[in-house]
């Protein structure tokens, strides 16, 4: 859950922080809450009782892809996105806000850590 909390929050970061960082192509958020799609194979084992019991209850429970997909691809394609970047849309393709303390000044701290540890990684050789 740890991983997949900082996977969020880089994305979250991305989207806000990428304007100033990266001009030309927009970004935009998409938060699809839970939706059947198996991706949990891995942390539950392709497969296992436990991976088909949360699969079969997120079906019941939540949006399929095809819902998510037909209430998002209108979206994504709307003219009035145009030149628009840095927002974000929840599983109903309503625009959601920022998580709160994430500010131009947090986005930006996220991101030049993110940018250190990419450079570190990338001159570091294997030995």
């Amino acid at each position: 859950m740890v991983a997949h909390g900082n996977t969020v929050a880089g994305n979250e970061a991305l989207v806000l922080g990428a304007k100033d960082r990266f001009p030309g192509p927009a970004f935009f958020g998409l938060a699809p809450y839970l939706v059947k799609t198996g991706i949990r194979s891995n942390l539950l084992g392709d497969g296992s009782i436990a991976h088909r019991l949360v699969e079969s209850a997120i079906g019941v429970f939540m949006q399929s892809p095809e819902t998510y997909a037909r209430r998002m691809v209108p979206l994504l394609f709307a003219p009035e996105l145009e030149g628009r970047t840095g927002l974000m849309f929840g599983h109903k393709s309503q625009p959601i806000l920022p998580t709160r303390g994430f500010d131009g000044a947090y986005v930006d701290r996220y991101l030049s850590a993110s940018e250190a540890l990419l450079r570190r990684a990338l001159t570091t050789t294997v030995t």
